[in-house]
């Protein structure tokens, strides 16, 4: 039988870096690591919005990253 050992919960942010030659959006990205795992979505949302307008770069995409480690009973 396996169980999830640990669950980690990672936000990544998809931002607009301009087109390239083929004029193709370019994307640059930004990892938010160690949120709690029990941080509502909207409000992770809200605060990643908050922060990163600050920057130059328009966000594109907000992404939730959800990694669970697996373990064997035995």
């Amino acid at each position: 039988m396996v169980k999830v050992k640990e669950t980690k919960v990672n936000y990544r942010a998809r931002l607009k870096d301009g087109q390239g030659k083929d004029g193709k959006d370019k994307f640059a990205y930004v990892n938010i690591a160690n949120i709690r795992t029990d941080a509502p979505d909207q409000d992770v949302y809200e605060v990643v919005n908050s922060i990163l307008g600050l920057q130059e770069k328009p966000i594109d995409t907000i992404f939730k990253l959800e990694s669970k480690e697996l373990e064997n009973e035995e």
